[in-house]
């Protein structure tokens, strides 16, 4: 019985769609859920990433929906074009940060949501306790704990000691504008992209579910091991 009804669910699906999706590109939609090739056309042809929600079709409930086929065009529009602003149209959604992302270049510091930090390519490490209390960690473990601290606690809000390396400072920036929600902070950093990343972070802070919420430098040691 099972086998018949999944016939005729075909049966009258697949000429549904097909008629749809034709009905679809007469009026003038990209009917397809190939997102890359959509997203490679439009850059090709110097077209407008908005071109993505051009794309339509009827989809049954074993394929990709419209939304994400559109969403997942325009994200790969500006990771090929290196264009932060783009994502903005995916904004505000933790893919929209995640756009974001992948048209800027990763810092020597990567902070993760425990408070971690962690530089040289993931070959040191240091926990928000070890950045506070610990004096024998290396210059790159210095620098990337001066970022985390901005990042997570109240108060740090200085960059300044990062200014002679301009990629740590611009990173170090674009952290406390984020932690802030100050658009405003990112006016220093000098690469046009990297300034609209940083201010597209700002803005849109709210979407990110996930952020770890800044804590007062007297409480860590209850929070942590200390060492």
């Amino acid at each position: 019985m099972g086998s018949i009804l999944f016939l005729l669910y075909w049966m009258v699906t697949i000429p549904f769609l097909l008629i749809g999706n034709g009905v679809l590109w007469v009026l003038g939609y990209e009917v397809t859920n190939d997102y890359s090739t959509v997203a490679e056309e439009i850059v090709a042809n110097n077209g407008n990433p908005r071109d993505c929600f051009d794309i339509n079709f009827f989809s049954n409930v074993m394929g990709p929906t419209v939304g994400s086929v559109r969403s997942s065009c325009v994200y790969k529009y500006a990771e090929m074009t290196k264009s932060p602003s783009v994502c903005e149209l995916l904004m505000p959604s933790e893919y929209g940060f995640s756009c974001i992302g992948s048209t800027t270049e990763s810092s020597n510091c990567f902070l993760k949501n425990d408070r971690s930090v962690r530089w040289n390519n993931h070959g040191g490490e240091a926990t928000l306790t070890e950045c506070i209390l610990r004096h024998d960690l290396p210059l790159e473990g210095i620098q990337c704990c001066s970022i985390s601290k901005v990042a997570n606690l109240h108060g740090f809000d200085d960059c300044s000691s990062l200014s002679q390396n301009q990629d740590l400072y611009e990173e170090c920036l674009s952290q406390l504008a984020l932690k802030k929600g100050r658009v405003e902070t990112c006016s220093p950093i000098v690469g046009t992209g990297s300034r609209v990343a940083c201010q597209l972070r700002a803005k849109y802070k709210s979407a990110l579910r996930n952020l770890p919420v800044p804590l007062d430098p007297e409480n860590v040691k209850q929070l942590l091991p200390a060492l």
